[in-house]
């Protein structure tokens, strides 16, 4: 009965953010854009969006407008080529700094008379910078269309394959193997697009003169997504990993299901629900006597609902409930203090006050085990000039809390990619910008952010399962400030590099590890830095990247010893397309990765300090067909 009454207010409290508030002016993870001819639109024009790292490729259809869509573009260089019969294809650089980053771009295309007068606009010359598989897709445009072939078929198929095969080494005596695959498959059959991928990577334990390794274990991720099917888009997920880690068995699986919905010419809904089931990974690869769970079983549901208030405004609305099941070392450490039902409502607004000012604002609630807390959120984006973006924004979380004596409030975990986020754990976050747009593209990004936590937050720095110990722990109390750059310069015609550095140092929070004997004092201080370079006359990229992780408990009693984590890693990864080296049937790449790593440990229980240098070398093969 208690529990109806707790979704019962939930539902009230979603239906008053439904009603009266409004939502955030673009979705996050946009770009966007027109594909013009002489300055008139261009509808029904092909624009696709090249990943040069990895080779990936996505296609979109030109609106009335000549307005085109990506949704949930990933970071990294891109090539964004449009096409239309008749018209030479005009070709765009495109650099994301996250995927969550709003971007616009406008491609004008030359028609074939305009394209003879102009001595630059070579068609040849043209038809060099364009990747293979896009090549094959734009004559077999020319074809249909020269054709008038009304009758349905398979359109634009294409697949690559990549296989993985390295070492991972650690101080040089313990050796294991890494292989594995990759696998994907598209499809158009009239405008329903199809697209599946199967990822694999297996480190199996290697004998050699000193002994085996301990380590061994699998990491495989399998997605289908659907789209086309009117105005809707299914996507399906599942991963699984799994690694014996000097005797500790670590393992994690996810399975997700979502559904998007464009509603009208303003709308859109979406629909998501996801299994996890976890042993060990929260409670392993950090500090033990944290008195996080050996193993927990969760289930998640979210929607959410955005749309356009005429010209100026846009809102959008959501829930997210969580249902968790607790596998318990020790039941009396747990007992009464993590909440297993969870639910949170938001609702965001963007307005447009003029062309050059955007007031975003909103409001996030979480209603959990009788107690009920609300976060406001408020913002503002200053266009500066035509070059120079400016923002801030703020959010306070406020409750009556009787958990705010508890131990373990509650734990989330998030990769550092997605820690832009002020919604989870933070009880407090401030954040400053100032960015240069040039060409739709933000060349330069100067930030800064605070964040106080009042939840237990397991922050991972790399998605690579194997690296699950790259990761720190923030706690209640905790206060956190971060400075952030970026910069994106082209160093000649032909070379492209960016630049990004994170800084983040702090801590404060005090906690009462598992034996409830001692309270400690948390330290955390993270570097991550890359510098990402493309030569695109060779097609060859470049990726270093430094991280440096440290983090420690500091005793407040004499009578203890200190508890420290330090973690160094530094990887360097080399891609070539061998398409631009010699002309072949299909798009060959070859990559190089190399990492190095150390960490030293401390723990209360005994002072063990370690620091190994582990060396993972990988090499990879990819084929497009």
């Amino acid at each position: 009965m208690q529990n109806c009454r707790y979704i019962q207010g939930a539902v009230a409290l979603f239906a008053t953010l439904l009603i009266g508030t409004p939502l955030l002016a673009a979705e996050a993870g946009l770009v966007s854009g027109r594909v013009t001819s002489a300055e008139a639109p261009l509808p029904v024009s092909q624009v696709y969006a090249y990943q040069l790292g990895d080779l990936t490729l996505r296609k979109v259809t030109t609106d009335e407008s000549g307005s085109f869509v990506f949704h949930d573009l990933p970071s990294g260089l891109y090539k964004i080529i449009a096409f239309k019969p008749g018209f030479l294809p005009g070709i765009a650089l495109l650099s994301r700094a996250s995927a969550q980053a709003v971007q616009f771009l406008e491609v004008e295309l030359k028609s074939r008379d305009e394209a003879a007068a102009d001595s630059k606009a070579d068609f040849w010359s043209i038809r060099q910078q364009i990747p293979t598989d896009v090549l094959r897709d734009i004559d077999l445009a020319v074809i249909t269309t020269a054709e008038a072939t009304p009758s349905p078929r398979l359109d634009g198929l294409r697949a690559s394959m990549r296989a993985v095969s390295g070492v991972d080494t650690i101080a040089m005596t313990r050796t294991a193997q890494l292989s594995g695959g990759q696998v994907d498959v598209a499809a158009e059959m009239d405008r329903v697009q199809v697209e599946v991928s199967g990822r694999y990577l297996a480190l199996e334990a290697a004998p050699n003169g000193f002994a085996a390794s301990p380590a061994d274990g699998y990491s495989q991720v399998v997605s289908v997504d659907v789209s086309g099917l009117g105005t809707n888009r299914f996507r399906v997920t599942s991963i699984d990993n799994e690694l014996d880690d000097t005797n500790e068995r670590i393992g994690i699986q996810s399975h997700r299901l979502s559904w998007s919905r464009d509603v009208g010419r303003r709308g859109r809904s979406e629909l998501a629900a996801q299994y996890t089931a976890e042993n060990n990974f929260y409670a392993g690869g950090g500090f033990s006597r944290l008195a996080l769970p050996a193993g927990s079983r969760v289930w998640d549901l979210e929607g959410s609902y955005s749309t356009s208030i005429g010209e100026r405004s846009s809102l959008e609305a959501g829930f997210r409930y969580r249902d968790r099941h607790l596998e318990l070392v020790d039941s009396a450490i747990f007992d009464g203090i993590l909440p297993q039902e969870r639910v949170e409502l938001f609702g965001r607004a963007g307005t447009a006050v003029s062309p050059a000012v955007l007031l975003e604002y909103g409001l996030y609630s979480t209603l959990r085990d009788g107690t009920l807390s609300f976060m406001p959120q408020g913002g503002i984006v200053l266009q500066l000039n035509d070059a120079w973006r400016a923002s801030t924004s703020a959010s306070l979380k406020l409750h009556e809390d009787p958990i705010e004596a508890r131990r373990l409030n509650d734990f989330h975990t998030a990769y550092f990619r997605d820690y832009a986020s002020c919604e989870r754990a933070a009880a407090e976050c401030y954040q400053v910008a100032l960015s240069r747009i040039v060409d739709g593209e933000e060349r330069l990004r100067l930030g800064a952010v605070h964040r106080r936590f009042d939840e237990t937050l397991r922050l991972q720095f790399d998605e690579n399962f194997f690296n699950y110990r790259e990761n720190l722990q923030l706690v209640h109390g905790d206060s956190v400030p971060e400075l952030r750059f970026a910069l994106t310069q082209r160093l000649t015609p032909n070379i492209l590099a960016r630049f990004e550095s994170n800084l983040g140092a702090g801590g404060g929070g005090r906690v009462q590890l598992a034996d409830r004997k001692t309270s400690y004092e948390n330290n955390v201080r993270y570097v991550v830095t890359s510098v990402d370079t493309l030569f695109e006359q060779t097609a060859t990229e470049v990726f270093l990247a430094f991280h440096h992780l440290r983090q420690r408990f500091t005793s407040l009693s004499h009578r203890a010893h200190d508890e420290h984590i330090e973690l160094e890693r530094l990887q360097l990864m080399l891609t070539q397309d061998l398409a631009v080296l010699s002309s072949m049937a299909a798009d060959w790449a070859v990559q190089l990765n190399i990492e190095l790593s150390r960490g030293t440990a401390a723990t209360a229980d005994k002072m063990v300090a370690s620091d190994e240098i582990r060396q993972r070398i990988t090499g990879g093969l990819t084929v497009k067909f």
